[in-house]
């Protein structure tokens, strides 16, 4: 309703000083979408919301983010309802 995004990020894996994690917006018949970077864990912290997104993923990426998501480094996905 208010069209905010919070994660809260717990038992990530560690990364080293030049990668961060990188939220993507993934929606049928769409490239992936690139979202926040961020190298904080075990916090909650705000996100981008993006209308009408189908599964949010995590992927680790070079430090500064990517414009293409590392599918070998994904992380997870999260389905929304």
């Amino acid at each position: 309703m208010d069209k905010k995004n919070f994660l809260q990020l717990v038992n990530l894996p560690d990364i080293t000083s030049d990668q961060v994690f990188q939220l993507w917006s993934l929606k049928a018949g769409s490239d992936p979408m690139p979202l926040d970077v961020f190298s904080d864990r075990n916090k909650i912290i705000p996100v981008a919301y993006i209308e009408n997104t189908a599964t949010y993923a995590i992927t680790i990426e070079p430090k500064g983010g990517s414009k293409t998501p590392s599918m070998d480094k994904l992380i997870g996905t999260l389905g929304i309802i």
